[in-house]
């Protein structure tokens, strides 16, 4: 009896196994597929792409120092919006700032050093990171981000004023009848 509960244990396993590798190779197969629909974005895509972006992640309170303010720990994220920054909003390089927000436990200086290549904003121009104390210092196992948070912030009122009338006509479009 029990080699024979052994044996059914043992093709289940079997086929679970085959069923889940079947299911992965049909996954990566749509997930090639698809990722080959995105081709190229043109300017009228990229801009609707910032701005979508930038309401979902981006700072909408104005304050008294009212910047734009876009931030994420997903590089291929802070790569659009720079993209974005730059050939639609049209933003001198001079006017990036940048700040990163890590656990006091990683190394701020490679992970200051990571964001800057990858925005293009020059380490001169990152300003103090914000440290937070690592949970695992608290007795409890995270997730830690391997490269924080970016913070990318542009202190110009009428950029945020454009953004924020961009956000509010795709809004519009959103609630009007199809």
């Amino acid at each position: 009896m029990r080699y024979k509960n052994e044996l059914i244990k043992k093709k289940f396993i079997e086929y679970n196994q085959l069923k889940k590798k079947a299911s992965k190779i049909r996954r990566d197969n749509i997930i090639k597929a698809a990722k080959e629909e995105i081709k190229d974005i043109s300017d009228s895509e990229l801009k609707l792409l910032g701005i979508a972006l930038y309401w979902a992640e981006g700072k909408k309170a104005s304050t008294k120092n009212a910047s734009a303010t876009f931030t994420n720990s997903d590089g291929c994220m802070i790569k659009l919006m720079m993209r974005w920054f730059r050939e639609i909003c049209l933003v001198p390089e001079s006017k990036f700032r940048a700040s990163v927000q890590a656990y006091n436990s990683q190394n701020i200086d490679e992970i200051t050093k990571y964001w800057s290549e990858l925005t293009g904003i020059p380490l001169v121009q990152f300003m103090k990171p914000c440290l937070r104390i690592s949970k695992t210092s608290k007795g409890r196992m995270g997730n830690i981000l391997p490269y924080g948070i970016c913070r990318i912030q542009i202190n110009d009122s009428a950029l945020l004023a454009k953004i924020s009338g961009w956000i509010q006509g795709l809004s519009a479009l959103s609630s009007s009848p199809a």
